[in-house]
């Protein structure tokens, strides 16, 4: 299972589309980029202990970190007014993105919940892969690595 994870995100970069790079989360205030933030590093410690969990079989664990994360949109959560207006200079794609990665959390957990490991592996690459599609798309000023 870990091998194919594993050829999964190797595949997964490098056959990202190139994409224009809209810089919408750039333009954000200082504020509501630290609550993304703080909700990316939630996230990313989710997936990590997804992980552990999901290659031990703890499937119940599983369900418990994804439908956390599935249910930690900042959109929807500890924001102003004027904050929900400024969410509006995001592009779409971006917004899209964002949507679909807590789908799949949703879909993982759901998976686990039944202990469908082949689905919980799937759901799992499909969670990275947008992860890595965001980043290399709207936060190459973050993540250098994805700069063309």
């Amino acid at each position: 299972m870990k091998k194919r994870l594993l050829l999964t995100l190797i595949l997964f970069a490098g056959s990202l589309q190139a994409q224009p790079s809209t810089k919408g989360v750039e333009s954000l205030s200082g504020d509501l980029r630290g609550l993304l933030s703080m909700e990316m590093l939630q996230i990313e410690q989710g997936m990590h202990k997804i992980f552990s969990h999901m290659v031990r079989g703890d499937y119940q664990e599983v369900n418990k970190i994804a439908l956390n994360i599935r249910d930690s949109f900042i959109l929807k959560r500890k924001l102003t007014k004027a904050q929900r207006v400024e969410l509006r200079k995001l592009p779409k794609a971006f917004l899209q993105l964002d949507q679909s990665f807590h789908e799949a959390a949703g879909d993982l957990a759901n998976a686990a919940e039944f202990g469908d490991k082949d689905t919980v592996v799937e759901y799992y690459q499909k969670m990275v892969g947008k992860c890595v599609q965001c980043h290399a798309n709207f936060a190459t000023h973050r993540f250098k690595n994805f700069e063309e």
